[in-house]
C-alpha cells in the first residue's frame, strides 16, 4: 500500500519527517502548523505571470526516492505563453530559492526580449 510522508520545515528551512499522512489530522506538530502543508515562500509578478514557490508538506514522490517537498509554478493568464503550466519540484531548500530565481530570471530575460523585438526597426 503506497503511504504519503508529511514533513514539517525546521527554523533553518530543513525539511522534517513528522508522521503519515493518515494520522497528520491527530499529530499535534502537524496540528500546530497554520499553513500546514503548503508554506508559500516567495512569490513574484512580472507583467500578468505569477512565479510562486511553496513548500508542500506531503511528500508524493514515491518509495526509495528522496522527498520532493518544494515546487515552483508560472501562472499566466495566456495559456500560449511559453512558460504556461512551468511546474517543478525539489528536494532541499536551497535548490528550490535557486531554481525559483531562475525561473523569475527566465520570465524577465523572456519579456527584455519580447520588448526588444518590438522596438527593433524590422527590416
Amino acid at each position: 500500500m503506497l503511504t504519503f510522508d508529511c514533513y514539517i520545515l525546521d527554523e533553518n528551512n530543513i525539511p522534517k519527517y513528522v508522521c503519515e499522512l493518515r494520522d497528520a489530522l491527530s499529530n499535534p506538530i502537524i496540528r500546530m502548523q497554520p499553513t500546514w502543508p503548503t508554506k508559500l515562500l516567495w512569490l513574484d509578478k512580472i507583467e500578468g505571470v505569477e512565479i510562486s514557490t511553496v513548500f508542500y508538506g506531503i511528500d508524493d514522490s514515491g518509495w526509495g526516492k528522496q522527498p520532493r517537498l518544494f515546487q515552483t509554478l508560472i501562472s499566466c493568464r495566456n495559456p500560449n505563453h511559453p512558460f504556461h503550466n512551468y511546474d517543478k519540484k525539489y528536494s532541499t531548500f536551497a535548490e528550490a530559492h535557486l531554481k525559483h530565481h531562475y525561473a523569475l530570471e527566465s520570465i524577465t530575460t523572456y519579456f527584455v526580449i519580447s520588448l526588444l523585438d518590438e522596438i527593433s526597426p524590422k527590416d
